[in-house]
């Protein structure tokens, strides 16, 4: 008599366990919200021959914001031991790299390097809007010209 009792339990203990776990991961596959600002920001660049290097960005705000895309856009190319900066675009000067109550903004740039070159672009962006601001720096993947 004690065994049908003691499976009972041990079913009700594994169908808890399974019930729980699943609760689990399915939290774990829910994306969290890395900013009050950001909700998604892409950036890339790529050699596209005769030396000419393109930097692609595409950044959504986590609702309609007043200033949403990208402050600065600096171009660094490798040398022997480190980076040197060789190109800073500014939204002063490039407003195309600036977006106005908008919800997403992307822009491009082409960058006329050196073919043998490595390249990298360290992108500044900028959301803001009645509650505050925030600023966020994205390094691409380096890319040698061709």
């Amino acid at each position: 008599m004690r065994k049908p009792r003691y499976y009972s339990i041990l079913l009700v203990a594994l169908l808890l366990s399974f019930a729980f776990s699943s609760h689990t991961a399915v939290a774990a596959e829910i994306p969290l919200r890395a900013s009050d600002y950001f909700d998604s920001i892409q950036a890339s660049l790529e050699p596209t021959g005769y030396g000419l290097v393109r930097i692609d960005f595409r950044v959504t705000g986590t609702s309609l914001m007043k200033q949403l895309g990208a402050t600065e856009v600096q171009i660094k190319e490798k040398t022997a031991t480190s980076w040197t900066t060789v190109r800073t675009y500014r939204y002063e000067n490039f407003p195309d790299l600036m977006g106005y109550n908008v919800l997403q903004h992307s822009g491009s740039i082409v960058f006329p390097g050196i073919a043998g070159r490595t390249y990298v672009a360290h992108i500044t962006f900028y959301a803001s809007n009645a509650s505050g601001s925030e600023n966020q720096l994205v390094i691409t993947s380096p890319a040698t010209a061709y």
